[in-house]
């Protein structure tokens, strides 16, 4: 089954980590996500048997095979976010990758930056890999020079003034470790549908770039899906089915 709102309100989708595996965590307004689709499908795993019956092969139904849920999800590249802070979308990365998200909030350049080398005003925090911007371009640190010094993966257009604004930037890395997450899917009127995805794993995520806009499509697996209609109390640890948080405006 599948259900498609496009930027609508009468749909709105949450994604959160979980801290502990198949266990949904509170939501708030703020992790509210732009989706295009989430498709979940549940089916019955099936056994195939090998051994023989006089001169046939066993053509029954192995017992003991388990539910497996899958599910994609379909969001976009979302602008108009404030720099430095995580967009909700990034609980969808940080499962697919695994790191936690590295936050720079901004700062501003100090004297003596060149295009490659940015000299800060004060201690930067940063480390290998992550990001920042100036100029409305953005760049990846390379080496860590000092507390107050970085060389940059590709040299700026030009080099930052002394006072530049320095952008902040939100930066997701690969890790040892993928986190599960919970994916909270409501719906307008009340008497609709609502349904949680619980235990999901990322296992691919695809890219779409194009001219006007881009895309992203997360794959994997759950450990299992939850609606309204057939949740009981007490089901995997939740007492009750999660109320959704007091509707906010969009993020990306």
């Amino acid at each position: 089954m599948s259900n498609c709102g496009v930027l609508s309100n009468q749909n709105r989708f949450y994604a959160k980590p979980e801290a502990s595996y198949g266990q949904a965590p509170a939501i708030a307004a703020a992790d509210r996500l732009s989706a295009i689709q989430l498709a979940i499908r549940q089916l019955d795993e099936v056994r195939q048997r090998k051994d023989k019956t006089g001169s046939r092969t066993y053509v029954g139904v192995a017992p003991g095979g388990r539910k497996r849920t899958q599910f994609s999800l379909q969001t976009y590249l979302m602008a108009g976010t404030i720099p430095g802070t995580a967009p909700a979308a990034g609980a969808l990365f940080q499962a697919a990758l695994g790191g936690a998200p590295l936050v720079f909030p901004g700062s501003t350049a100090g004297a003596g930056s060149t295009t490659t080398d940015v000299v800060f005003s004060g201690p930067h925090g940063l480390v290998e890999g992550q990001a920042f911007g100036c100029n409305d371009e953005l760049r990846f640190v390379a080496t860590v020079n000092s507390p107050s010094s970085v060389t940059v993966s590709a040299p700026f257009s030009t080099a930052p003034g002394s006072g530049a604004a320095l952008t902040g930037a939100v930066t997701y890395k690969p890790a040892a470790d993928l986190p599960s997450l919970s994916i909270f899917d409501y719906w307008d009127p009340a008497w609709a549908v609502d349904r949680i995805l619980i235990g999901a794993a990322v296992g691919a995520v695809e890219v779409k770039i194009n001219a006007d806009f881009h895309e992203f499509e997360f794959q994997g697996e759950a450990k299992d899906v939850l609606d309204t209609t057939s949740f009981t109390a007490g089901q995997w640890g939740i007492g009750s089915f999660p109320a959704e948080p007091a509707v906010a405006g969009l993020t990306a």
